[in-house]
Protein backbone atom coordinates (compact mmCIF):
# COMPACT_ATOMS: atom_id res chain seq x y z
CA UNK A 1 0.00 0.00 0.00
CA UNK A 2 2.87 2.33 0.82
CA UNK A 3 4.35 1.76 -2.67
CA UNK A 4 1.01 2.65 -4.23
CA UNK A 5 0.96 5.96 -2.32
CA UNK A 6 4.49 6.77 -3.45
CA UNK A 7 3.64 6.01 -7.07
CA UNK A 8 0.46 8.06 -6.88
CA UNK A 9 2.33 11.01 -5.34
CA UNK A 10 5.01 10.80 -8.02
CA UNK A 11 2.37 10.71 -10.73
CA UNK A 12 0.54 13.74 -9.34
CA UNK A 13 3.81 15.66 -8.95
CA UNK A 14 4.72 14.89 -12.55
CA UNK A 15 1.33 16.13 -13.78
CA UNK A 16 1.60 19.32 -11.73
CA UNK A 17 5.13 19.96 -12.89
CA UNK A 18 4.23 19.34 -16.52
CA UNK A 19 1.54 22.04 -16.37
CA UNK A 20 4.14 24.60 -15.21
CA UNK A 21 6.63 23.77 -17.95
CA UNK A 22 6.39 26.30 -20.74
CA UNK A 23 7.48 25.40 -24.25
CA UNK A 24 10.95 26.65 -25.05
CA UNK A 25 10.58 29.04 -28.03
CA UNK A 26 14.22 28.60 -29.04
CA UNK A 27 13.88 24.81 -29.12
CA UNK A 28 10.76 25.15 -31.25
CA UNK A 29 12.62 27.45 -33.68
CA UNK A 30 15.54 25.05 -33.93
CA UNK A 31 13.16 22.15 -34.58
CA UNK A 32 11.48 24.22 -37.31
CA UNK A 33 14.86 25.05 -38.88
CA UNK A 34 15.79 21.37 -38.92
CA UNK A 35 12.45 20.43 -40.47
CA UNK A 36 12.84 23.13 -43.17
CA UNK A 37 16.42 22.03 -43.85
CA UNK A 38 15.34 18.41 -44.25
CA UNK A 39 12.80 19.50 -46.88
CA UNK A 40 15.43 21.44 -48.84
CA UNK A 41 18.25 18.89 -48.91
CA UNK A 42 18.99 15.42 -50.23
CA UNK A 43 19.44 12.57 -47.78
CA UNK A 44 21.07 9.17 -48.13
CA UNK A 45 19.87 6.05 -46.31
CA UNK A 46 22.43 4.03 -44.32
CA UNK A 47 22.16 1.14 -46.81
CA UNK A 48 22.94 3.44 -49.76
CA UNK A 49 25.96 4.84 -47.90
CA UNK A 50 27.20 1.31 -47.20
CA UNK A 51 26.81 0.52 -50.92
CA UNK A 52 28.89 3.63 -51.75
CA UNK A 53 31.59 2.55 -49.28
CA UNK A 54 31.71 -1.03 -50.58
CA UNK A 55 31.87 0.18 -54.20
CA UNK A 56 34.66 2.59 -53.23
CA UNK A 57 32.77 5.50 -54.78
CA UNK A 58 34.58 8.84 -54.94
CA UNK A 59 33.05 10.89 -52.11
CA UNK A 60 34.05 12.46 -48.83
CA UNK A 61 32.30 11.54 -45.59
CA UNK A 62 32.21 14.46 -43.15
CA UNK A 63 31.48 13.80 -39.49
CA UNK A 64 30.30 17.05 -37.89
CA UNK A 65 29.99 15.72 -34.34
CA UNK A 66 32.07 17.14 -31.53
CA UNK A 67 35.47 15.47 -30.87
CA UNK A 68 34.21 13.61 -27.77
CA UNK A 69 31.37 12.13 -29.83
CA UNK A 70 33.73 11.08 -32.61
CA UNK A 71 35.88 9.31 -30.02
CA UNK A 72 32.99 6.94 -29.29
CA UNK A 73 33.07 5.63 -32.85
CA UNK A 74 33.00 6.67 -36.48
CA UNK A 75 31.99 5.33 -39.87
CA UNK A 76 35.03 3.98 -41.68
CA UNK A 77 35.55 4.97 -45.30
CA UNK A 78 38.41 5.86 -47.65
CA UNK A 79 37.92 9.65 -47.43
CA UNK A 80 36.75 10.53 -43.92
CA UNK A 81 36.97 13.98 -42.34
CA UNK A 82 35.89 15.11 -38.88
CA UNK A 83 34.92 18.79 -38.81
CA UNK A 84 32.75 19.94 -35.91
CA UNK A 85 29.81 21.88 -37.33
CA UNK A 86 31.21 25.19 -36.07
CA UNK A 87 34.26 24.96 -38.34
CA UNK A 88 32.54 23.32 -41.31
CA UNK A 89 32.00 26.58 -43.26
CA UNK A 90 35.73 27.27 -43.04
CA UNK A 91 36.90 23.73 -43.88
CA UNK A 92 34.46 22.92 -46.69
CA UNK A 93 36.20 25.32 -49.08
CA UNK A 94 38.96 22.72 -49.47
CA UNK A 95 36.59 20.71 -51.69
CA UNK A 96 35.38 21.50 -55.18
CA UNK A 97 31.70 22.42 -55.42
CA UNK A 98 30.95 19.34 -57.55
CA UNK A 99 32.52 16.89 -55.08
CA UNK A 100 30.13 14.27 -53.69
CA UNK A 101 29.83 14.89 -49.95
CA UNK A 102 27.93 12.97 -47.27
CA UNK A 103 27.53 14.69 -43.91
CA UNK A 104 26.52 13.01 -40.68
CA UNK A 105 25.98 13.75 -37.01
CA UNK A 106 24.47 11.74 -34.17
CA UNK A 107 20.78 11.61 -35.19
CA UNK A 108 20.48 13.70 -38.36
CA UNK A 109 19.36 17.12 -37.12
CA UNK A 110 22.74 18.85 -37.04
CA UNK A 111 23.60 17.02 -40.25
CA UNK A 112 20.52 18.46 -41.96
CA UNK A 113 21.45 22.00 -40.90
CA UNK A 114 25.06 21.49 -42.02
CA UNK A 115 24.00 19.95 -45.33
CA UNK A 116 21.72 22.93 -46.00
CA UNK A 117 24.57 25.32 -45.19
CA UNK A 118 26.97 23.54 -47.55
CA UNK A 119 24.29 23.40 -50.23
CA UNK A 120 23.67 27.16 -49.79
CA UNK A 121 27.41 27.72 -50.30
CA UNK A 122 27.02 26.30 -53.81
CA UNK A 123 27.83 22.62 -53.39
CA UNK A 124 25.67 20.53 -55.70
CA UNK A 125 26.23 16.93 -54.55
CA UNK A 126 25.85 17.12 -50.79
CA UNK A 127 23.76 14.65 -48.77
CA UNK A 128 22.80 14.14 -45.13
CA UNK A 129 23.00 10.63 -43.68
CA UNK A 130 19.41 9.94 -42.66
CA UNK A 131 19.29 9.22 -38.93
CA UNK A 132 22.97 10.07 -38.47
CA UNK A 133 25.33 7.55 -36.92
CA UNK A 134 22.43 6.34 -34.76
CA UNK A 135 20.50 5.35 -37.89
CA UNK A 136 23.65 3.74 -39.26
CA UNK A 137 24.06 1.62 -36.13
CA UNK A 138 20.36 0.75 -35.99
CA UNK A 139 20.64 -0.49 -39.59
CA UNK A 140 23.27 -2.97 -38.36
CA UNK A 141 26.38 -1.36 -39.81
CA UNK A 142 29.72 -1.15 -37.97
CA UNK A 143 31.54 1.80 -36.47
CA UNK A 144 35.24 1.94 -35.79
CA UNK A 145 36.35 2.86 -32.29
CA UNK A 146 39.38 2.56 -30.07
CA UNK A 147 38.09 -0.91 -29.21
CA UNK A 148 37.91 -1.98 -32.86
CA UNK A 149 34.92 -2.44 -35.14
CA UNK A 150 31.62 -2.44 -33.24
CA UNK A 151 28.11 -3.44 -34.35
CA UNK A 152 24.91 -2.76 -32.43
CA UNK A 153 23.33 -6.07 -31.37
CA UNK A 154 19.55 -6.20 -31.51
Amino acid sequence: MKILHVLLAASVATCLYAKDVKPNPIEAKVDAMIAESKKAIKSVEPRALMDMIKAEKDFVLIDIREPAEVGAGKIDTLDYKAFPSGVLPFKIKAFKTDKHIVIYCKKGGRGALATKLVQDLGYKNVYNLKGGITGWLEAGYPVDSKLGSLVLKK
